[in-house]
C-alpha cells in the first residue's frame, strides 16, 4: 500500500510540474511529508524524482526557441507572472546595456507585444549604465541562458551530494515557484545566485579576491551589499581582523562609488519599482506598500506597524521558544552569517519572489538541522511564493480569494523563517560579545 501511494505521487508530481504548474503546492505538500516518513523511498524512485528538474529545465530551454511552443512554456509557468517573452529580464539587460554605446529604436522582445526604444536603463547599479555591448540581444540571450541553466543544475547536483539525507528536500527546492520564476524570467538575480554562493562557499581560500567579487557585484545590482555587511559580521565572530578590515574597505569604497555615480547623474542608481503585488512579492516594503494602498494609510506608518508587529510576535511568542541551530563547522559559521545578513537586509525592501533562490544555502543550512529538520510551516514559503492558480480554474473571485490566502500563508511561513534566523543571528552575536568582554 505504501509503495502504491509512492509511486501516485511521484506521477501526480510529475504531472502537476509538466502539465499544470499552478498546482505545485499540493504534490510538492504531499512529497515533503512522504519523504519525511519513516516509509522512504526506493532509490528506483529518487532516481525517477531526481531526475526531474534535469527534464523540467531543457524543457523550458527548449519551449524558449519558438513561438509554436508557447502552450509548453504556459504549462511549465505560474500564470501569475507569465508575459510571453522568453527569458525577458536578461534581453532587458542586454537592451539596457546596449543602449549606453549603440543606440536602436523599437526592439520588440520576442514571442510578446512588449518593445521599448533607446535611451532606457534598467537602472540596476552603476556599472550596468557604462558596460559597453554590440551584440545581438536575442542571440545573447539564447546562448546564455543555456549556460545558466547548466550551471543551475550543477549547483542542484552539488547540493544533493551535500545534503544525501535531504535530497527530497533539494528536489522541491530546485522546481519551486520561486526559482522556476527566476529562471522563466533569467533575472541577473541568477547570476548573483551562482557567483555569490560559489565565493561564500568557498571565500576562505581567496579572501580579498571574493570580497572584491562581491563588491564588483554590489555595484551592478545592489543589494549583494548584504554579503559585504554579512563577512564583516563573521568577521567579527571568529575575531578575524583581517576579515573585518577587508570587507569594511569593501563597503567603504561601495559607498563612494555609488555616489559618486549618482552625483554624476543626478539621481539614485537603482530599480524604481517597488512591487507590491501579493502573490508575486515578498518584504517589508512590499507588504508596507500593498497595505497601504488598501487601507488608505502613508507607507511609512505601515512600514513601522508591520515592525511592531514583528516585534511584539518575537518577545511575546516566539523568542523563548525557538531552538538555536547547531552550527557543527567554521564553514557553517560562514554561510549563517553572510547569507543571514543578506537576507534580513533584503527583507527589509521590496523584492519579486524571484529573489527567494538567494537564500537557498541558508535554508538548507536551518531545515537540513536536527532543531529544524521536518518542519513543514518552517519552509512552507518554498512552495507557496508566488502562487497562483493555472488558467484551467478559470478567474472567478473565489479563485483569487484562496490563491490570496494561500499566498498570506507563505508570507506569514517567511516571516517565521525571519524571526528564526534574527533570534540566532542575535543570540550568536550577543554570545560572542560575552566571548570578548571575557577575554
Amino acid at each position: 500500500m505504501i509503495k502504491l501511494i509512492q509511486n501516485v505521487s511521484i506521477l501526480l508530481f510529475f504531472y502537476v510540474v509538466f502539465f499544470q504548474y499552478g498546482f505545485y503546492f499540493f504534490p510538492g505538500m504531499l512529497l515533503f511529508f512522504l519523504g519525511n516518513s519513516k516509509f522512504k523511498f526506493s532509490e528506483l524512485q529518487l532516481k525517477i524524482l531526481l531526475s526531474f528538474p534535469y527534464v523540467f529545465y531543457f524543457v523550458r530551454y527548449i519551449a524558449a526557441f519558438d513561438k509554436n511552443l508557447d502552450h509548453i512554456w504556459i504549462r511549465i509557468t505560474n500564470p501569475n507572472y507569465y508575459m510571453g517573452a522568453r527569458f525577458l529580464d536578461l534581453q532587458q539587460v542586454f537592451f539596457s546595456v546596449k543602449c549606453n554605446f549603440d543606440p536602436i529604436t523599437n526592439f520588440n522582445f520576442n514571442f510578446s507585444n512588449l518593445e521599448k526604444s533607446c535611451p532606457w536603463t534598467a537602472n540596476y547599479g552603476p556599472l550596468l549604465e557604462i558596460v559597453p555591448y554590440f551584440g545581438n540581444i536575442w542571440r545573447d540571450t539564447l546562448i546564455t541562458s543555456g549556460i545558466v541553466i547548466i550551471f543551475v543544475l550543477s549547483f542542484y547536483t552539488f547540493f544533493l551530494k551535500l545534503f544525501p539525507k535531504n535530497r527530497i528536500l533539494v528536489l522541491i527546492i530546485f522546481l519551486s515557484p520561486s526559482i522556476n520564476f527566476l529562471i522563466e524570467r533569467m533575472n541577473i538575480d541568477i547570476f548573483i545566485l551562482l557567483i555569490c554562493s560559489y565565493v561564500i562557499y568557498n571565500y576562505k581560500k581567496y579572501p580579498n579576491i571574493f570580497s572584491f567579487c562581491l563588491l564588483i557585484l554590489s555595484l551592478i545590482k545592489l543589494h549583494p551589499i548584504g554579503f559585504i555587511l554579512g563577512l564583516m559580521a563573521y568577521g567579527y565572530a571568529i575575531k578575524n581582523k583581517k576579515i573585518i578590515k577587508t570587507n569594511t574597505i569593501s563597503f567603504m569604497l561601495f559607498i563612494i562609488l555609488y555616489s559618486f555615480a549618482a552625483f554624476i547623474k543626478g539621481e539614485a542608481l537603482s530599480t524604481k519599482w517597488r512591487p507590491d503585488d501579493p502573490l508575486t512579492t515578498f518584504g517589508l516594503f512590499s507588504d508596507a506598500n500593498y497595505l497601504s494602498k488598501y487601507f488608505s494609510t502613508s507607507v511609512a506608518l505601515t512600514y513601522l506597524l508591520i515592525i511592531i508587529f514583528l516585534t511584539l510576535s518575537y518577545k511575546i511568542l516566539l523568542s523563548k521558544n525557538m531552538k538555536k541551530i547547531k552550527i557543527n563547522s567554521e564553514s557553517e559559521m560562514l554561510i549563517f552569517y553572510s547569507f543571514s545578513v543578506f537576507f534580513i537586509v533584503n527583507m527589509l525592501y521590496a523584492n519579486f519572489d524571484y529573489r527567494l533562490p538567494l537564500f537557498i544555502p541558508l535554508i538548507l543550512l536551518f531545515a537540513t538541522n536536527q532543531n529544524y529538520y521536518k518542519n513543514i510551516f518552517f519552509c512552507l514559503f518554498i512552495l507557496l511564493l508566488p502562487f497562483g492558480f493555472p488558467p484551467i480554474v478559470g478567474n472567478s473571485e473565489a479563485k483569487f480569494i484562496v490563491e490570496f490566502l494561500l499566498a498570506v500563508g507563505g508570507k506569514i511561513s517567511l516571516y517565521y523563517f525571519f524571526l528564526i534566523i534574527f533570534n540566532n543571528l542575535i543570540n550568536d552575536l550577543k554570545l560572542n560579545i560575552k566571548n570578548i568582554k571575557k577575554n
